[in-house]
């Protein structure tokens, strides 16, 4: 065993509903094999689910703490991870599933193989093995405003294999780091409620000299957006309160300006034609979704 195989690793969880989800994820914990301690953290945001109550009686191991009032990711996360005692840090979302028994291991090593690394992405699959992710690429004004328009350009694919790729940022679904970076770099931005907190950090972590990488050949599987159990339009409205926030925040007031201008045109084109032509079932949800877009756009999140 080389000398960094014995440092342990904390698995950082926020849960919030989608409680099979949950349990699945916690499974393939229990099944991963690996000499080095292993410590699981769960944060419960107030579930409407029995979820804490879940988890005590089923997964004992786990180390839980149960919010009375849903913190969002990042307030879940920053506690969680406040109670870690391992070297190593893996925040993992609940609806992530580590697919073979050496996932950790194998993800912990790659991490450990790097030297100067700040932290580490891996290779992420939607269930039916499509990629989601293997690297990610900073959000711009511009490339969200064509995306918004529907022109934006694909990214290009980066080819999976063996080893590290540079990357612009790690998603928080599976973001593996260190102790000592996370205190350099300091929790996340409690300011994001969801999303984009973990672009955020990792922009923060590349200002102190921290290289980020993903690993291609480590596939974690993530269901995406499962806590939102199906309402879409809250989950968009959250993405793109915290996009305008990490615009301003990190490429300026013009940067954040421009999106939130395409943002109220959108909505000033859409509200009419929804509240006259949509008799859909999702006709109320769709309406909350772009008057906030509207607001938004004018007042800013």
């Amino acid at each position: 065993m080389s000398p960094t195989a014995s440092l342990g690793v904390s698995i950082c969880i926020v849960a919030y509903n989608s409680l099979d989800k949950l349990r699945a994820c916690l499974d393939s914990i229990l099944a991963q094999s690996t000499p080095r301690a292993v410590e699981t953290i769960l944060v419960d945001n107030a579930s409407a689910e029995p979820v804490a109550a879940a988890v005590a009686a089923e997964y004992p191991w786990v180390r839980l703490t149960a919010n009375t009032d849903n913190l969002g990711f990042a307030g879940g996360t920053n506690l969680a991870v406040s109670k870690a005692s391992h070297a190593l840090r893996l925040l993992l979302n609940p609806d992530t599933v580590l697919p073979e028994p050496d996932t950790l291991e194998r993800y912990c090593a790659a991490f450990e193989a790097e030297p100067g690394l700040g932290a580490l992405g891996c290779h992420l699959q939607y269930p039916d093995g499509t990629t989601q992710a293997i690297v990610g690429y900073r959000p711009t004004a511009g490339w969200m405003i064509r995306d918004l328009l529907h022109c934006a350009p694909r990214r290009p694919a980066l080819p999976a294999g063996d080893g590290v790729l540079p990357t612009e940022f790690i998603s928080g679904a599976a973001l593996l780091t260190s102790a000592a970076t996370w205190q350099a770099v300091g929790p996340l931005d409690e300011g994001y409620f969801m999303y984009f907190e973990d672009v955020d950090w990792c922009r923060r972590a590349e200002r102190l000299g921290y290289r980020l990488a993903a690993a291609p050949g480590i596939v974690i599987v993530h269901h995406e957006g499962a806590s939102y159990g199906g309402r879409e339009f809250i989950r968009r409205e959250h993405f793109w309160r915290a996009l305008v926030r990490y615009l301003r925040r990190h490429d300026g007031a013009a940067a954040a300006g421009a999106l939130r201008v395409v943002l109220a045109l959108g909505a000033l084109v859409k509200l009419p034609l929804t509240a006259l032509g949509d008799r859909s079932p999702q006709r109320a949800a769709r309406l909350g979704l772009l008057r906030a877009q509207l607001r938004l756009g004018l007042w800013g999140p």
